[in-house]
């Protein structure tokens, strides 16, 4: 979403936010004040639900696993690391699961190994995604 048009929304909602404040306090109230705090409650709700709405518009959110970037479907995580045959290195897989575990993409590498060259390693871990905010610039 255009800059301008979400600053006009912005302006528009803080305008249209002071103006119900001011009618909500200055109206006079049955003796039962609760209709009151029931209508300003209600603008405060609605008022919080459009920025985060035009908040979200300008911000981009990248999904990680395990400090690798994924497609924004990725609902899980899972990276296997095992030993190579020589035992000097431990390969890595990093995958961005889907909801039915169905590999999105995969990151390979592989670092040395700190292990004893007769020790032979496996793992599998599974993990959330992490999601990271980034403003647009």
């Amino acid at each position: 979403m255009n800059k301008f048009i979400v600053g006009l929304i912005v302006i528009f909602l803080l305008f249209s936010h002071s103006l119900a404040v001011f009618y909500c306090f200055n109206r006079p109230c049955p003796a039962n004040t609760q209709d009151c705090d029931r209508d300003f409650e209600i603008l405060n709700l609605t008022a919080a639900e459009i920025r985060i709405h035009c908040l979200n518009d300008a911000v981009h959110h990248t999904i990680t696993c395990f400090e690798r970037e994924c497609p924004d479907s990725t609902s899980s995580c899972k990276k296997q690391s095992k030993s190579t045959i020589d035992r000097k290195r431990i390969d890595h897989k990093i995958s961005c699961l889907d909801k039915l575990g169905a590999s999105l993409k995969e990151y390979y590498f592989e670092e040395p190994s700190t292990l004893d060259k007769h020790t032979f390693f496996q793992s599998t871990s599974y993990g959330t995604v992490k999601l990271i905010n980034n403003l647009e610039k």
